[in-house]
């Protein structure tokens, strides 16, 4: 079990849960890629690459379009994306604990 210390809180935003990246990727050994030119963030974890661009609700699996609920977002500096999609398309499993306000992924 991992349990990180953020320094960034995470955002709810439509009913989304939404986490800086970094900590998505460190929590599921997945690399981390950013290109500032195209305001696209690109995760990879062996077999499996996920393509998010700030502010589009289309994002990328595998080279496949899917449609977010919720873009990537900007908020002071940190790339915030939806915890669940990123989670569940790295193939890791979400659940949340609504009483204690826990969120847990498991991989």
């Amino acid at each position: 079990n991992q349990v990180f210390d953020m320094d960034t809180a995470p955002v709810s935003t439509q009913g989304r849960t939404m986490l800086p990246i970094r900590y998505i990727t460190e929590a599921l050994a997945a690399s981390l890629a950013w290109d500032d030119a195209t305001q696209k963030v690109t995760i990879v974890k062996g077999d499996k690459t996920i393509e998010l661009t700030i502010g589009s609700e289309e994002a990328y699996v595998d080279g496949e379009k899917v449609l977010l609920d919720v873009p990537a977002m900007n908020i002071e500096g940190r790339t915030m994306v939806p915890l669940r999609f990123v989670s569940e398309s790295m193939d890791a499993t979400v659940e949340w604990d609504g009483e204690s306000q826990v969120v847990f992924i498991f991989y």
